[in-house]
């Protein structure tokens, strides 16, 4: 037979949290008393089985034997002493719309030290049974952060929450690092094989940007300009002869073709004029490992690529105009300032070589 509450008793235990719920006594239609949890003001209903009496208040069976937080780490804090700057606003001029800042530097408050690795020390002694209960409680707290949703919830457990599915089963596995999780919900692929190409120790981050934007094919050439409806002019503008493409401005451009073949001599390499497919897969299947002959390539083809970028925007946009030989230079001051400093074997006739052709010093 169902009981059903009668009247309520007077308060037992107050927590010490910051929505204060009591613990309150009740005698129920079947003559027993028995204890309940009663929760209000801003405390999120939804993660608990409460019995809701209104939208902000309800009350949920307390279950005996239950050992608040506040209870166990009462008297047990170390304390230490610490100095904390702390930010305030100026309440004194509330009319302003920018509200005066001060800061006031607080010494001496008294912080508690982490002692609640302690509680399963001191109540759990097997090892086994220590393992089990810290993982279990380790869980539990994960799964509810994660899981549950309040006005005060942040934007990323928001996000987190439609994950739930896929999270749920991680946290049942064990994993708790963010590291862990990651791993486990992204989409693994295979790596794009001209990565390293772009993302290399000695890489220039702009240089990277621009060169990975033209492998992906998404530099606003006059091309794709024209494909979106932006301009009718599709001429290069560095040779004036025929439709700027990506494959077309770095490696089927006159004036282009004439700087890349200007840097393989600094290089002593000779290839024919490749397009850019081609010089895509030579260069991924070609530029591999940690020789000073592979990061000059590297550093050398991501410069190439920003410069014919930049020289192109400069005709267009500002009027003005560099040689070969110019772009080159800016090239070659890049590349020799890069590995300048390293660590090099000077007794090695290819670095020694490259060196003096780079002026890396």
């Amino acid at each position: 037979m169902k009981s059903s509450y009668k009247t309520y008793g007077p308060i037992i235990l107050q927590a010490l949290s910051i929505n204060a719920p009591k613990v309150v006594e009740c005698l129920g239609s079947d003559g027993h008393k028995y204890k309940q949890l009663a929760k209000s003001g801003k405390d999120d209903l939804r993660q608990d089985a409460v019995v809701p009496f209104t939208p902000s208040t309800g009350v949920l069976e307390w279950v005996d034997g239950t050992l608040l937080l506040g209870e166990y780490l009462k008297g047990r804090q170390v304390k230490k002493k610490t100095f904390v700057i702390l930010f305030l606003f100026d309440d004194r001029k509330k009319t302003s719309a920018k509200p005066s800042r001060q800061f006031v530097r607080t010494s001496g408050l008294n912080f508690g030290l982490p002692v609640m690795h302690y509680f399963f020390l001191e109540r759990f002694l097997q090892p086994a049974d220590w393992f089990e209960k810290r993982l279990a409680y380790t869980r539990s707290v994960a799964a509810t952060s994660m899981l549950t949703e309040s006005a005060s919830s942040s934007y990323s457990f928001k996000r987190l929450l439609k994950l739930k599915t896929e999270a749920l089963p991680i946290f049942n596995a064990g994993v708790m690092n963010s590291k862990g999780i990651w791993e486990e919900i992204r989409v693994k692929r295979d790596k794009v094989p001209c990565h390293k190409l772009i993302w290399f120790p000695l890489h220039i981050l702009k240089f990277s940007i621009i060169t990975w934007l033209a492998i992906l094919d998404r530099l606003p050439t006059r091309e794709r300009l024209i494909r979106m409806g932006i301009t009718t002019v599709g001429s290069c503008v560095l040779c004036n002869d025929a439709l700027e493409s990506r494959n077309h401005l770095f490696a089927d451009c006159a004036m282009a073709a004439s700087l890349w073949k200007e840097i393989l001599n600094l290089t002593h390499l000779a290839k024919y004029p490749m397009s850019w497919d081609n010089m895509l897969a030579w260069a991924s299947t070609t530029w591999k490992g940690k020789s000073l002959l592979t990061s000059i390539m590297k550093i050398a083809w991501c410069a190439f690529i920003y410069i014919v970028w930049e020289e192109r925007n400069k005709r267009l946009f500002q009027g003005r105009v560099r040689t070969v030989g110019d772009m080159l230079s800016s090239i070659k001051e890049t590349v020799g300032t890069q590995p300048r400093n390293r660590d090099l074997n000077r007794l090695d006739n290819v670095n020694t070589f490259l060196c003096n052709k780079w002026g890396i010093g």
